[in-house]
């Protein structure tokens, strides 16, 4: 058939569609699930109690309900003359909502995390062990997520159980199905005579699988001739283009937003333990992944899946980044505490990991950025700058999204403003750091940059975040059928670390001066007012207690005050665009925060001036002060239900 014929593009999706399914050779479906029902997300699920009187699950039935928290069950034994090495769960549990929605669950076998069960990822690959007779104990604890924008927590919906089950995969026809299916997106993404010369490869390959009704034995027989002529004659289809992608495995977090902080020490470990599975199969995957706080979290929450992080971090393959606690919003947060971002950050993965870290500012979702920025990052030993937002603009696209990023005081660094496209409602040129390798996405990194032509190497983002459970095996197949795809840029597996190194030296690169302002998301400036003076008397307070202490030389541990400070600076949380209850466990933190502040300034207090009433000045700089002590002191001055108000004319600074 010749590709330029009407409908050979329909034809050979519809003999992919065909022939998917038997990608599993065997299936033996689940017994259904018991579920528990949890009154809130905790670390330390009863996965291992008697299910006998939970209530039931049947297959292809309607299940559950928004924000339920909960542990199933089930069981499975894999049957004799199955091949161990190709064995697989499918865990078909339903889909509720947006993509911020999943459902997710971390999945267990007689009690060990394997991998999440999230809308991306369905199949989890088994280890060969288990093909040993018996019955294994399968345990999912997991949450539902909410439904409706905004979510509506008393939305009816309900998640669709399919069938779940134990299958063994074909090796062969699966990774046909997945290289097939990247062509044939690259073919529509490409269109006339690039994209017919690839249809043509297709059309070839696939006339070499024996599809006859009955489908069976043969299909597979027939799997490897198909397989090697597809990766044989894709090279006559043309050659790449000159642009080299680096693809980094990535899983953005939002801390807080659609769910409560409690929830995200729950999607790490879902997260987490895919990601570590995926690079068991394939050796050349690495993952890139930012945010202290995430990993101090994992560290405490669960131990084993933290050392085995650490030793993907020692080998080079999980990459460490991202210079602060978190990803703050830098327009509300104050000068002294984007200074603590940094120290806080870079010191836990100093400490954490040894000297690692990759110098990177990583804030892809941040909402703006200051002019102080460069000054601070090179002061912090930070050199490079990333971030996704400013494509986001309404009305002003970025002139050079990779350029020289300038301070008030001269400072410079290099600056990379991603270039994926994805398109997102009212915006013209959008772009993301989670792609799904779409032909569309892959292309368009490429075509969508606004760098000078000398800027050959691009990075491309990809997997799905906020529980999303990171990259999949589809798109690991993607990432190695696009590393010399015909028409597409050059694909390899990297790093931010070596993406940067690659761009680095690009001569002639334009300067980019002063304020990166985003001309979007405004509202977050006045959103939840309360919580934005709640972050200035919080660092306030803190400086008087640290400046108190300092001249009483004392020295109080207010580690965990920052930590909570700077946790509750995260761009969702202080800008007000998180749900309810993200703001009833920030009142509580800045409850924390006060506490330990007063603690420490009381302490300091006592000693500088023993019994005796004093006022102490905490600003750097001399003047007129109000201030504030206590109805007993025997000073004349303005009563207040907090004491008695006096003026000063002049106290000297500190």
């Amino acid at each position: 058939m010749n590709a330029r014929w009407p409908f050979t593009k329909e034809k050979i999706a519809a003999r992919l569609d065909l022939i998917a399914p038997y990608v599993h050779r065997r299936r033996s479906v689940l017994p259904h699930f018991r579920i528990l029902p949890l009154l809130e997300p905790t670390i330390d699920a009863p996965i291992c109690n008697d299910p006998a009187l939970w209530d039931e699950i049947p297959h292809e039935s309607y299940w559950g309900h928004v924000d339920l928290n909960f542990v199933m069950k089930s069981s499975f034994q894999v049957p004799d003359g199955w091949d161990a090495r190709n064995l697989a769960l499918h865990l078909p549990l339903g889909i509720l909502g947006d993509v911020f929605n999943h459902p997710e669950a971390l999945v267990h076998v007689d009690r060990i995390p394997i991998g999440s069960a999230d809308r991306y990822h369905h199949t989890i690959r088994l280890d060969p062990g288990v093909a040993d007779g018996k019955s294994h104990v399968l345990s999912l604890h997991g949450w539902t997520g909410l439904a409706g924008w905004p979510p509506d927590l008393n939305s009816k919906s309900k998640l669709f159980m399919g069938k779940p089950a134990l299958a063994e995969r074909d090796p062969v026809l699966l990774d046909f199905v997945q290289r097939a299916r990247a062509v044939l997106d690259t073919s529509t993404t490409l269109g006339g005579e690039p994209g017919a010369a690839l249809l043509k490869v297709l059309d070839q390959a696939l006339r070499l699988l024996d599809t006859r009704d009955p489908i069976g034995d043969a299909l597979y027989d027939s799997a490897p001739e198909a397989l090697a002529c597809l990766k044989e004659k894709l090279p006559s289809a043309g050659a790449p283009l000159d642009v080299t992608l680096h693809g980094i495995g990535h899983a953005h977090m939002d801390i807080a937003y659609l769910w409560t902080v409690d929830q995200i020490r729950l999607k790490n470990a879902r997260t987490y333990s895919n990601v570590l599975r995926l690079m068991e199969d394939d050796p050349d995957f690495r993952f890139s992944h930012s945010q202290p706080q995430l990993y101090a979290y994992t560290q405490n929450d669960y131990p084993a899946l933290f050392a085995r992080i650490k030793d993907r971090i020692a080998e080079g393959r999980w990459e460490i980044m991202g210079g602060m606690w978190v990803e703050p919003d830098l327009n509300v947060t104050g000068a002294e505490a984007l200074i603590r971002q940094l120290t806080l950050g870079r010191g836990y993965f100093r400490d954490a990991f040894g000297d690692v870290e990759t110098p990177v500012l990583w804030l892809p979702d941040t909402f703006g950025f200051p002019a102080q920025i460069p000054q601070l990052m090179l002061l912090a030993g930070l050199e490079w700058f990333v971030t996704n937002k400013l494509n986001w603009n309404q009305f002003n696209q970025i002139p050079s999204s990779t350029h020289h990023w300038e301070g008030l005081d001269g400072s410079r660094v290099l600056a990379h403003v991603l270039t994926t496209p994805r398109d997102v409602q009212y915006l013209p040129f959008p772009t993301n750091y989670k792609s799904d390798l779409s032909g569309p996405e892959v292309l368009g990194t490429s075509t969508r940059s606004t760098s000078p032509k000398s800027v050959r190497d691009l990075p491309i983002c990809f997997g799905y975040g906020d529980g999303g459970g990171g990259p999949t095996e589809d798109l690991l197949a993607k990432a190695q059928a696009y590393k010399a795809m015909p028409g597409m840029p050059q694909f390899k597996y990297s790093s931010v670390r070596d993406a940067f190194e690659a761009i680095k030296d690009t001569p002639d690169l334009p300067v980019w001066k002063g304020e990166h302002y985003m001309e979007g998301h405004r509202g977050t400036y006045t959103s939840q007012g309360w919580i934005k003076r709640a972050n200035r008397k919080a660092e306030w307070a803190l400086h008087e207690a640290e400046a108190m202490a300092v001249m009483a030389v004392q020295n109080p541990d207010l580690t965990e005050a920052w930590q909570l400070l700077c946790l509750n600076q995260f761009h969702d949380i202080i800008t007000g665009t998180s749900i309810g209850q993200v703001f009833d466990d920030a009142r509580r933190d800045y409850a924390k925060i006060r506490d330990l502040a007063e603690h420490a300034a009381d302490g300091a207090t006592k000693a500088l001036g023993g019994e005796q009433s004093g006022v102490i000045n905490t600003a750097p700089t001399r003047g007129p002060r109000l201030a504030t002590i206590c109805k007993d002191a025997g000073v004349d001055g303005q009563q207040t239900d907090e004491g008695t108000l006096v003026f000063f004319d002049d106290l000297p600074g500190y």
